[in-house]
């Protein structure tokens, strides 16, 4: 496995949309290694050609690829046929639907007559290698047209400028008067903390619709990342616990169960 972090240095290609800019996780993975790192340097060159920051992971080996790749995955490029039967592109799609079920699947292969095989995981495209040259930057064009409306993000003001995040990022926002600090993770970068002026009440109000809840008079949390909650206790899947009122706690909990059920 190697990592190519996109920085612009490529001849451009330019797509026809604008992007927010963060980051995008890109997998590929087949057992041809000349191809797909042949693969991996296309879609660096697309990708950086149109100033989209990108972390590409290229795979020989299925059984490489670990769950916290999956969990953070956007897009992946698989091929279905391996040479080691007992785990291929199939069965990457399926552990892929299990720990990250928006991220867009691509079936790289050389037999078509593989295809109905991809319908079970909602494959986005099939792309036979014979036709990857003419083909990778209208299906990645289509790929992060599709991404960015399913995107759900917000803007806010830090220091001057608007910065826009990802709201599924957004772990947890903390309020200090009326400063508010938004701890924001996305999967394989470090926390980052962004303030704002503005109150927890007003970003409550906001938020609510989105999958927060309040814990407390200083948090809300982005219910997507809680691992466990407790009476006096949110235990975050990153790791951060943060304390829940006596008052808050029978609201939190009739919200978070609600909120759990419909997953």
């Amino acid at each position: 496995m190697y990592i190519i972090n996109i920085n612009g240095a490529h001849e451009p290609y330019v797509f026809k949309l604008k992007w927010v800019n963060s980051l995008i996780n890109v997998i590929i993975c087949d057992d041809d290694k000349v191809f797909a790192d042949e693969l991996g340097k296309k879609i660096s060159i697309i990708l950086s050609g149109s100033n989209i920051k990108a972390k590409i992971q290229v795979f020989d080996m299925a059984e490489k690829i670990g769950s916290e790749v999956l969990k953070s995955c956007d897009i992946a490029f698989l091929d279905i046929d391996f040479k080691n039967k007992s785990y291929n592109g199939i069965g990457i799609a399926r552990k892929l639907r299990e720990l990250r079920n928006e991220a867009v699947i691509v079936f790289v292969t050389n037999y078509i007559e593989f295809a109905p095989e991809g319908y079970e995981v909602q494959a986005f495209r099939y792309l036979l290698k014979e036709d990857i040259t003419q083909k990778l930057t209208p299906c990645l064009e289509q790929i992060l047209t599709h991404i960015r409306k399913r995107k759900n993000t917000m803007k806010i003001s830090v220091e001057g400028e608007i910065v826009e995040l990802e709201i599924r990022d957004i772990a947890y926002i903390e309020a200090l008067g009326h400063t508010l600090t938004f701890h924001v993770y996305n999967g394989t970068l470090p926390e980052k903390r962004l303030c704002c002026y503005s109150t927890l009440s007003k970003m409550e109000a906001e938020l609510d619709s989105q999958g927060f809840v309040r814990l407390h008079k200083s948090f809300i949390v982005n219910m997507a990342h809680i691992k466990k909650l407790t009476c006096d206790e949110v235990e975050l899947k990153e790791g951060t616990k943060l304390r829940v009122s006596n008052k808050m706690y029978p609201v939190c909990r009739k919200k978070y169960m609600l909120w759990k059920g419909t997953r």
